[in-house]
């Protein structure tokens, strides 16, 4: 029984090969099936083939290698398939692999040609945006971040809390004299990580770590 059609060829017609069926013992040049039977490959002409063809599974009759049309074959694959058939099906079988990786390379590099644009594109309209944020009183910079980007400052914020907490021993910088420079702080530390390249920023580090260090106890500012 006919496993596959693994694919269909032909050679010049002075150079034409023996048909496989059993008892027929003629010569074929063009439509030469190479069928899988079993365990076993057969290389047959067309009407052999068509005879046997009933057999088929459903859908396998489209060939594995190649296209229904025929694939005019080299001298030394004209050899290979009278002398050694398994060894020209490996061989088309390595050109499919061959194929099929360079269509996933392609794929790939298409993909992160389409990626970096896409980074390029972000980062271009980004700048402009960032510039006329960094302009806005703080109520409406607030109010133009995406959810997204509140949802991080938020936590920059109490991240700054807690800085601010240890290093001037208060108890809540929430109260006026203390909140505005709670949320200047917070907001720089937000803008300056936003403004940092992805691929450069040092997830290991906390924008905070020298927010506080050095600096002098400033004064006091008042709340927005």
């Amino acid at each position: 029984m006919v496993a596959a059609l693994l694919t269909v060829v032909e050679v010049p017609k002075e150079n034409r090969v023996l048909c496989g069926a059993e008892g027929r013992g003629h010569t074929v040049y063009r439509r030469i099936h190479v069928g899988q039977y079993g365990a076993a490959l057969k290389v047959l002409g067309s009407d052999c083939f068509k005879r046997l063809d009933g057999q088929l599974d459903h859908g396998a009759a489209t060939p594995r290698y190649g296209s229904p049309e025929d694939r005019a074959l080299t001298d030394a694959e004209r050899a290979m398939i009278v002398e050694n058939t398994q060894r020209f099906i490996d061989r088309l079988e390595a050109e499919r692999l061959q194929l099929a990786q360079q269509a996933l390379d392609r794929r790939t590099a298409e993909d992160q040609q389409a990626a970096e644009r896409e980074e390029a594109n972000r980062r271009r309209f980004a700048a402009p945006k960032a510039t006329l944020r960094h302009r806005l009183r703080f109520a409406d910079w607030l109010a133009d971040l995406t959810p997204a980007e509140r949802e991080t400052f938020d936590r920059m914020r109490r991240q700054s809390s807690d800085a601010m907490r240890k290093k001037f021993s208060i108890k809540d910088p929430e109260v006026p004299g203390w909140v505005g420079m709670l949320n200047h702080d917070a907001r720089t530390a937000f803008e300056s990580m936003q403004a940092l390249p992805a691929a450069a920023a040092d997830k290991s580090s906390s924008p905070f770590a020298d927010l506080f260090g050095d600096t002098p106890t400033p004064k006091a500012r008042d709340p927005e």
